[in-house]
């Protein structure tokens, strides 16, 4: 199907509804009707990804690396619950993005890569950085998209290497890249990551989280959550979980010295009070 977008992502089905930005003059298509359409702001959109959250769908737009002043790549998040209207939610930047992005549950992988542009001397198609420098950097990056809205960066994938693109993540332990990293010519390898330890968390883990606490403090244990960081409590306020009067902790040595503290108090309470006759 021939498209002659400059930007834009378009939802087409049989027959025509209604659109909310204006349709590109030269669209075209066969057996096809536009139904809805928005403009983006990004150089190059690309690799699409959609889900539904609730009564909401969501489709993720990856923006690829193009001409200088087209805006910044990286992914951006459409509000496609109503198809005649969609609306753009969410726009991240990413300077290095390709375009490329994979989704499946709430975990999104986004590919990045050096520009073309910045190859060595020799490089072809066949051989895309050939005699350019090795370095480490960022090839991918993982977002926990269980709120689309409000995607929260969970790490990074940084070996030594120049880039990934057509990568997949059907969901599970792990992501399937294809990926030009330092060691191998010519063009791209497959290389398999293992993103079972990606950290991540979502109702049903705080739902079992909390039930334990519960259930600890039935037994008359009181019960300290550490080790959490930034980007699981961001991740924890966008789900809207309360942990209630659960005391937290950054770290393991905190919160030991805070049950250390709370053993303490408790001891000196008892023996104001004396022997229980």
């Amino acid at each position: 199907m021939p498209i002659a977008w400059r930007v834009g992502a378009c939802l087409a089905m049989v027959f025509a509804v209604a659109s909310a930005d204006e349709l590109p003059k030269a669209w075209q298509a066969r057996n096809l009707e536009p139904i809805g359409y928005v403009k983006l702001q990004g150089p190059r959109a690309f690799k699409l990804s959609v889900a539904r959250r609730g009564e909401h769908w969501y489709l993720f737009v990856g923006q690829g690396q193009g001409r200088e002043n087209s805006g910044p790549p990286g992914f951006e998040v459409i509000d496609v619950s109503d198809p005649a209207a969609p609306r753009v939610v969410k726009s991240v930047s990413l300077p290095a993005a390709t375009g490329q992005i994979s989704s499946h549950g709430n975990l999104l992988v986004v590919g990045e890569q050096i520009p073309f542009s910045q190859s060595g001397p020799g490089s072809s198609i066949e051989y895309p950085f050939k005699n350019t420098p090795g370095q480490e950097r960022t090839l991918a990056t993982f977002w926990d998209v269980t709120d689309p809205r409000n995607p929260v960066r969970l790490s990074e994938w940084r070996p030594r290497g120049y880039g990934t693109h057509r990568n997949v993540y059907p969901g599970g332990a792990y992501a399937f890249m294809s990926a030009w990293i330092e060691g191998f010519h010519g063009q791209s390898i497959l290389v398999i990551l293992d993103v079972s330890g990606v950290p991540a968390i979502d109702s049903g883990v705080a739902r079992h989280l909390l039930k334990t606490v519960e259930a600890a403090r039935l037994m008359g244990t009181a019960s300290i959550l550490s080790g959490v960081r930034p980007e699981i409590a961001q991740s924890m306020v966008h789900l809207g979980i309360e942990l209630g009067g659960l005391r937290s902790r950054t770290s393991l040595k905190d919160a030991l010295q805070l049950a250390l503290r709370m053993v303490r108090a408790g001891a000196e309470a008892a023996e104001r009070v004396g022997p229980r006759a």
